[in-house]
Formats: structure tokens, C-alpha cells, sequence
């Protein structure tokens, strides 16, 4: 069997840790070690406390919760991508169970930085791993803030007027209230906020 066609390590490096110094790139490069994968492998596994980080160079990869409802499983995929990209950050940065299972659905190749390299790359290289840290805070920044816009959007556009999308949005989210608009502007006065329809 060969193995899939890669873009190049320092390319995909070069594109994600944008920060990170050219001069750089082959020592932060030197902290991973090359893992390919087949489809159906799960590269990370929700409940796992591992820090393996991986840049994936090729393959498609989806994404998958599980939660429970009533003692009964519910599983939903959250994302699907391709490469090249970066997987578990968020464990890189707090070693606490992972979120969610990410499956490979078409094979590839990874370049993988498990938790002895991390804590060497902590230990040895702190500048590096202040960067590679920084790099994945933004991107976790970047999930979060597309997940709450997409929930926000969900859970209003059902309203048809200002008044509806105010009931919704407090019994989904809780104490939320119409706002004088003086209260408003001085609670915010240089930010308008995101608007969400309510119409659809």
C-alpha cells in the first residue's frame, strides 16, 4: 500500500504558527515525530487525558461528541475536514479529558508530538512553546466564537420580532433582558455587537 501524497512539514508549520520564526521551524519540527494513519483510526478519543498534538499533512478527518440523554447515547459529528491542519490543541494547553473523538475518515499522514516531546519542548524550547501555546489559544478562541455565533443565529431565527428572539434567547440561555438603549451605550459605548435576525 503507499501512502497518500503530503504537503510539506514546514509549509503547513509555516501557515499555522504564523508567529513562529523561520529560523525556528526545523527545531519545532524536531518535537514531532511522522504517524501515518488508515481511515476508520481515531487519532483522538473524547474522555482520553493524552497531550499528543497532531499537524495532519493529508487525509480527511470528521469530528464526533457523545453525550447522554435520559441513560440513552447520543452521538453527533460536529465537524468534517480535511488537511492539512492542527489537531488537539486544547490538551496542549490543559491536560483535562478531551471533548470529543476526531476519526479519520480517509487516510494520511500526521505529524505527531506526544506528551514527553510536549514537555520537552516546554522544558527546553520555553519561546517555542509559548508560540505553539499562543497558536492554539487562537484557534480555540476561533471555535468557540464560531460555535456560539452558529447558536446564537440557530436559536433566534425562529423569532419573528424583537420581542420573540428576547423569549428565546432567555429560555436558552437563561436571565437575558431587553436593554434600554442609554444603558446600552454606556455599558458599550464603542461596541455595536453582533446583529441576529430574528426575521427570517
Amino acid at each position: 500500500m503507499t501512502e497518500p501524497d503530503t504537503v510539506d512539514p514546514k509549509t503547513v508549520i509555516t501557515k499555522i504558527f504564523s508567529d513562529l520564526p523561520e529560523q525556528s521551524v526545523d527545531k519545532f519540527l524536531s518535537y514531532f515525530s511522522r504517524k501515518p494513519f488508515q481511515a476508520g483510526q481515531v487519532l483522538i478519543q473524547q474522555g482520553a487525558t493524552d497531550q499528543n498534538l497532531y499537524l495532519v499533512l493529508s487525509g480527511e478527518f470528521a469530528v464526533f461528541k457523545k453525550i447522554r440523554l435520559d441513560c440513552g447515547d447520543l452521538v453527533f459529528r460536529t465537524a468534517h475536514f480535511p488537511a492539512p491542519g492542527l489537531i488537539g490543541e486544547i490538551n496542549m494547553l490543559v491536560r483535562d479529558e478531551r471533548t470529543a473523538t476526531v476519526l479519520a475518515t480517509e487516510s494520511g499522514i500526521a505529524m505527531m508530538m506526544d506528551e514527553n516531546s510536549v514537555s520537552s519542548l516546554e522544558k527546553n524550547d520555553p519561546e517555542l512553546a509559548i508560540l505553539a501555546m499562543k497558536e492554539a489559544a487562537r484557534r480555540m478562541h476561533g471555535i468557540g466564537e464560531n460555535f456560539r455565533k452558529s447558536m446564537y443565529k440557530s436559536v433566534l431565527a425562529s423569532a419573528d420580532n424583537h420581542q420573540q428572539a428576547l423569549l428565546q434567547a432567555q429560555r436558552w440561555f437563561g436571565a437575558w433582558n431587553d436593554c434600554p438603549r442609554e444603558i446600552a451605550l454606556k455599558l458599550f459605548p464603542q461596541y455595536d455587537g453582533e446583529n441576529y435576525s430574528s426575521k427570517h
